[in-house]
């Protein structure tokens, strides 16, 4: 973390540098332009007055007239040579730049020039105003990159030591940033990673402790069965045993089946996606030990084969409670489809609805109603729907049972 921002703060720098270089580059060709309109202005008037004096005055007396001009030193010089005076030979002021110094030529008559200088470019103690100026810009600059970066700087601090904390198992560490914006997207992002990571390991605790829980009774009864099967010579009874033994085995088998189909869910990134007929799919798990009437059409492009095991599973389990029928209605809108399945039977307390979407979950009743259910077929429709991008709710049917709502966009 510091070499980046160290990196940062060495680009700024080598930047500014080379601003401070193009700026003195340019410099250097335009001050001599500069100087030399700004001399040219300023000593036109004086210098075209003394030439005057000087060209009244008798040759005795001009040191005396040069001695009046104060400030620059001025003094009497043969002509200038025409490669340095060029074409200006009629008494117009003649200035020569020699950086620091500058020299200003008039002529006085044919024989005689007044020479002016040497004078300064450039105010005394320009460049060191300029090297402080430059030094207080690159001071100023750093200044507000720190400024700036501090609260980048500190955010990224805070995730990084909190990234190190959820690594080393502290799963209830979270970044909980504040401040910019952009900061605190990552902050969040961050939070929620980690609040997935923290449901998927409790998930995956709280399952491995349910099919323990679960494979516990079968697998007891089918030892049990074998023992009896040992300490009986009785033909029929060991037939008899062995059955149940077979039974508890494939009670076994399909909650492992079971569990494997809501694992698979939860990693689907990609469906085998086709327009399909919802009522088709309906039609198709609509036999059951009560009747089950299928009502509208609609079409969505759903995983056929993932659609038609989540709408068995809420098929079944309707049908599982309901005392004489079950509804299945299918409709569409331009928000999406909808799957809905009424049954008549004892209904779904409200307060237990959103937990018998989390796998394993049984309603009170369940277990006198359906003693082989393994409370993973709710759980395994509402994964389909959320795979497809919807949501399974479930509610308060008007036939007086539960209501299971499948919602595809």
């Amino acid at each position: 973390m510091r070499s980046l921002f160290a990196q940062f703060y060495a680009a700024l720098g080598v930047g500014h540098a080379m601003g401070v270089v193009v700026w003195a580059v340019a410099a250097a060709a335009t001050v001599p332009v500069v100087a030399e309109q700004h001399l040219a202005s300023v000593l036109e008037g004086p210098t075209v007055a003394m030439v005057e004096r000087l060209r009244e005055a008798p040759a005795a007396d001009r040191d005396a007239v040069l001695s009046s001009w104060s400030g620059t030193p001025a003094r009497l010089v043969p002509p200038l040579p025409l490669q340095r005076a060029g074409a200006v030979r009629d008494g117009a002021l003649v200035i020569e730049l020699s950086y620091p110094n500058a020299h200003a030529y008039r002529a006085v008559d044919p024989h005689t020039w007044l020479a002016l200088g040497p004078m300064p470019m450039v105010p005394a103690g320009f460049g060191l105003r300029w090297g402080a100026l430059a030094l207080l810009a690159t001071v100023g600059i750093g200044l507000g990159a720190w400024v700036a970066l501090r609260p980048v700087r500190r955010t990224l601090d805070r995730v990084a030591v909190v990234a190190r904390a959820f690594g080393a198992g502290d799963l209830d560490a979270r970044a909980r940033v504040q401040g910019p914006q952009e900061l605190e997207e990552v902050g969040e992002a961050f939070d929620a990673m980690a609040d997935r990571i923290h449901a998927l390991l409790r998930a995956q605790q709280e399952t491995l402790q349910a099919v323990s829980h679960e494979l516990r009774t079968p697998l007891t009864r089918a030892r049990f069965a074998l023992e009896l099967v040992a300490d009986t010579d009785d033909v029929a009874h060991r037939r008899a045993q062995a059955e149940d033994a077979a039974g508890d085995l494939e009670q076994m088998e399909r909650l492992l089946d079971e569990l494997l189909a809501y694992l698979r869910l939860e990693s689907v990134r990609e469906l085998a996606r086709q327009p399909t007929p919802l009522q088709d799919l309906a039609q198709a798990v609509s036999a059951q030990r009560v009747p089950v009437e299928v009502r509208g059409q609609a079409m969505a492009t759903v995983d056929p084969r993932l659609m038609q095991r989540a709408l068995r599973n809420l098929v079944a389990n309707a049908a599982r409670y309901a005392a004489s029928i079950v509804h299945i209605s299918v409709d569409a809108d331009a928000a999406g489809a909808r799957i809905v399945v009424d049954d008549d039977g004892p209904g779904i307390p409200e307060e237990e609805r959103a937990r018998l979407l989390e796998p394993f979950r049984r309603g009170g009743g369940a277990g006198q109603l359906d003693p082989g259910g393994f409370g993973l077929g709710l759980p395994i429709a509402a994964r389909v729907a959320r795979a497809h991008g919807g949501r399974l709710e479930v509610g308060q049917s008007p036939l007086g049972g539960a209501r299971m709502v499948l919602f595809v966009p």
